[in-house]
């Protein structure tokens, strides 16, 4: 999974590494882009200009930052999401949202459209998911639960306190930060919650790689020890 978070430079830089690779090490990527926009009609040349850095005429996922999104432009805005589902420039399309309520609205603009139209549901949603407030875990999953969509964590690990906690618990027995990390991710993993980590460097990237290793129970009896605490 390759997303650059709309930054031109990352994406040009992914394109010319994706450049470099077989069909068939090109077919096991998932190519991604996040847009944010201030009309829905900026939506299609953004996603062009996404496509181009990157080297690819299709995007298997396009997900609209609703951050700073006027409310009222939102059905406008999946009008032309669905539009690019249509024209085949984007396989699935999600959201990326700063809060639960911001994220009910998105989802009752976009069913709204969809339901008149037809058009492309939600796939995906990318929120934070802070590992230390179980109830805001418990009400995005819901949320997702509800609307049939992929809940996609970013922020994974919830800060560095957390990772710090983790390691102080006598359960988790961690000896370095990448340690607890990885349990963070493989908890994630373990409830079918897609992890995106933030990071660029080698060694981290191969940490979470190595996070689908199954999730022991002295690490799951830590993590509820600790969520009451938050």
């Amino acid at each position: 999974y390759v997303d650059a978070g709309r930054d031109p430079a990352a994406e040009s830089a992914l394109g010319s590494a994706m450049g470099s690779l077989s069909d068939e090490q090109r077919r096991r990527l998932t190519v991604a882009t996040s847009i944010t926009v201030d009309a829905a009609e900026a939506i299609a040349p953004a996603v062009q200009a996404a496509m181009e850095r990157l080297g690819v005429e299709t995007l298997d996922l396009v997900c609209l930052i609703c951050n700073h999104m006027d409310e009222s432009l939102l059905e406008s805005a999946w009008v032309q999401m669905g539009a690019l589902v249509a024209s085949g420039k984007a396989t699935l399309v999600g959201i990326r949202c700063r809060n639960v309520v911001q994220a009910n609205i998105a989802f009752s603009k976009a069913n709204a459209v969809s339901g008149v139209s037809g058009g492309a549901k939600v796939a995906v949603l990318q929120m934070p998911m802070h590992p230390m407030v179980p109830k805001l875990q418990r009400m995005l999953l819901g949320v997702c639960r509800r609307n049939r969509c992929q809940m996609v964590c970013l922020d994974p690990l919830g800060g560095a306190d957390y990772a710090k906690s983790i390691m102080e618990c006598k359960e988790v027995k961690c000896t370095q930060d990448s340690d607890a990390a990885e349990v963070l991710f493989a908890y994630n993993l373990g409830r079918g919650v897609a992890v995106l980590p933030s990071s660029t460097e080698g060694a981290s990237l191969q940490m979470a790689l190595s996070a689908k290793r199954p999730l022991v129970a002295e690490h799951r009896l830590a993590l509820d020890l600790l969520a009451p605490q938050a």
